[in-house]
């Protein structure tokens, strides 16, 4: 466990996109490993600082989290690893009492274990506890499965033994209850979700496996522990039936999305079920994209005005035969499961467009972020597009990195109407910060010019070409403009030029068939170089013919 100053990789400029939208600064982190570092969460404290959660790699992988001002300031950083060159998850991060902060992580190891950490505002830790045998599956779905109340207790969900698990702790990090939960018959119980009401009860929510298919399982404890009532639903294929996110109202209702199969195919469908408090169905609500194939609920959020949005993707047909291919998609519904309103979004590539957070600001406008495909269908960017109250589409950008798939993971609006998203870029953490300065429809897509960067080719392994993306930053001159890109065999003999001129900054990419350069070509690696002056960087790529 590390605590410490990090010193950023920092791409800090003003840019303005057709008086749309401004790009204030954005922040990348590249951890020891130099890859796979990722941002998976944020939230904003009282005083407008950003708390940014992740992962790192360094010997294996760690959880990171980093404190930034405002103005993208880096406050401090904390580090956590179990040790012992273990993969370590990040799930979840929460704010309680006092400006505390929960995060919750899983290590996989062979003694696998679920941690919850206790930091203060200032990065200091408070306390660890460790739950052993005890790990959370998110199943690459964003995470709620940690939760504080006001007395600074600790609620957390995770599986031990093929069953839920349910622990309470105290503001001292004590355990005070630990729930087991697992339905007789069933022989897997994943949760995905935890939830609690202003009384203090627990709500969890997940699958649990019969006969190799899931179905939806939702329970309640009192403050106590002791299980009130608990709820399978089975779809009418008796098949997939995935629940990945829960929430209550005032009244002691409950809500929980996720996923159903409907006639035993492959494809699911957006499934809603409302319980009273005492644990009774009120009401169940399917919805299918328009051309009736795989369409998956994950998000879920109750507003005070008792609307309940609904977020997850639909799958509007291959994008070849006239289709949209997987857009985003947040369902608008009235408490009695009348649908108000769908706030739908294809990226400007009509492909595929993979929605991963979304939120609100004080006006009632919607913000929704995830990664879409924008660049010839190629890569993915992070995208983050905004919605008025009347599900008008009032803006969209997106940020490209260098790397093939960059991603929104998540998105949070202050009081000043200040957007930011945090995710991935080019295999590093980071942090986007925009400012509104128009109302018209734009789509813009911004290209980081501010450090060099070769990307790994797509598609790899190749056959019989592939492509290979490079970056030239702004604020290079004189010999360093002149790029070369070179590609050479296992032996390192040089068989293709791709790139021997000046260039100017921006993004380029270019197409590498090694037909075109050698009579035969053989199976096996090859090596291509980028070199810039003193810049050198060399990547490897497989041809398989």
């Amino acid at each position: 466990m590390i605590k410490s100053k990090i010193f950023l990789l920092v791409i800090s400029f003003t840019l303005t996109i057709n008086a749309q939208v401004d790009t204030l600064w954005t922040f990348a982190y590249n951890g020891t490993a130099g890859s796979l570092d990722g941002a998976r969460s944020l939230l904003l404290d009282n005083f407008g600082n950003l708390y940014v959660a992740g992962n790192t790699a360094s010997n294996g992988m760690d959880v990171i989290l980093i404190k930034y001002s405002s103005n993208g300031d880096s406050l401090w950083s904390y580090i956590f690893s179990s040790g012992n060159f273990a993969d370590d998850y990040f799930l979840s991060i929460v704010q309680g009492d006092s400006d505390f902060i929960y995060l919750a992580c899983c290590a996989i190891t062979i003694q696998r274990a679920f941690y919850v950490i206790k930091l203060s505002p200032d990065g200091n830790l408070i306390w660890t506890t460790q739950i052993p045998d005890m790990i959370g599956e998110s199943n690459n779905k964003p995470s709620k499965r940690l939760k504080v109340d006001n007395n600074g207790n600790v609620y957390f969900t995770g599986t031990k033994s093929f069953n839920f698990l349910t622990v309470k702790l105290n503001s001292l990090g004590d355990t005070l209850w630990t729930k087991s939960y697992g339905n007789p018959g069933y022989t897997y119980d994943d949760p995905s979700a935890l939830t609690i009401d202003n009384d203090q009860n627990v709500y969890v929510t997940g699958k649990q496996m019969i006969n190799g298919s899931y179905d939806f399982c939702t329970i309640k404890y009192n403050t106590n522990g002791e299980l009130q009532w608990a709820n399978n639903y089975d779809g009418p294929a008796h098949s997939t039936d995935y629940s990945y996110a829960i929430t209550t109202d005032q009244t002691g209702n409950v809500y929980v999305c996720g996923s159903s199969n409907l006639d035993g195919s492959s494809n699911t469908d957006y499934c809603i079920i409302k319980y009273n408090s005492i644990g009774d169905t009120l009401w169940v609500r399917k919805y299918d994209g328009s051309e009736n194939l795989s369409d998956e609920a994950f998000l879920i959020y109750l507003d005070n005005k008792y609307h309940l949005y609904i977020g997850g993707n639909i799958y509007n047909g291959n994008p070849n035969s006239g289709g949209s291919g997987t857009d985003f998609c947040v369902l608008q519904y009235s408490l009695s499961g009348d649908l108000e309103k769908s706030f739908v979004y294809n990226g400007a590539g009509n492909d595929e467009d993979y929605l991963n957070d979304f939120t609100f600001d004080n006006s009632g406008n919607i913000f929704l972020t995830g990664e879409s495909f924008t660049n010839n269908n190629t890569y993915r960017d992070i995208c983050i597009a905004k919605f008025d109250s009347t599900s008008n589409l009032q803006w969209q950008t997106t940020y490209s990195g260098c790397s093939g798939i960059d991603r929104g993971n998540a998105v949070v609006v202050n009081d000043l109407d200040e957007i930011f998203v945090a995710g991935e870029a080019n295999y590093d953490f980071f942090i986007i910060k925009y400012k509104e300065s128009a109302t018209s429809v734009e789509t813009n897509t911004v290209e980081p010019t501010s450090y060099f960067c070769l990307s790994q080719n797509y598609p790899n392994p190749f056959n019989p070409s592939t492509k290979i993306r490079y970056s030239i930053p702004s604020n290079v001159k004189g010999e360093m403009s002149i790029v070369t890109l070179k590609v050479f065999d296992i032996l390192g003999n040089e068989i293709a030029t791709l790139v021997n001129e000046e260039k100017s900054a921006g993004t380029y990419e270019v197409t590498f068939n090694p037909e075109s350069s050698i009579k035969h070509p053989a199976s096996g690696i090859y090596f291509y170089q980028l070199r810039a002056g003193e810049f050198v960087q060399t990547k490897k790529m497989l041809m398989i013919k």
